[in-house]
């Protein structure tokens, strides 16, 4: 879990205006919200992976969770941006209190 581009990327709202600069027709206005809509469930369906990946990543060692640490962090960050889900946002924060502690931020 490098990166959270792709579980953003769902998130993200398809502009009006296309990336051509030109209006969307109504059929491609139409197949992005069915799209839209997908992926929305696609979130529902991501949130307890996300939760077990991040729960996994809390419950490892000290020096194991620290030598992870530049990989987790930015999806973390971006997480919290973007995430509306209590118990992904709990977890992310649990995981930054752990941050904070073992860099004795706290």
């Amino acid at each position: 879990m490098h990166s959270t581009q792709g579980y953003s990327s769902i998130l993200r709202h398809k502009p009006i205006i296309n990336k051509k600069g030109r209006r969307s027709s109504e059929k491609e206005s139409e197949k992005e919200t069915v799209q839209e809509s997908f992926e929305v469930n696609d979130i529902d369906h991501w949130t307890g992976t996300v939760i077990s990946l991040l729960n996994m990543y809390l419950n490892l060692h000290d020096d194991l969770f620290t030598l992870l640490l530049p990989a987790i962090y930015p999806a973390c960050t971006e997480l919290t941006v973007n995430i509306t889900d209590t118990k992904v946002r709990n977890t992310v924060k649990a995981i930054l209190e752990r941050v904070a502690s073992i860099k004795n931020i706290i």
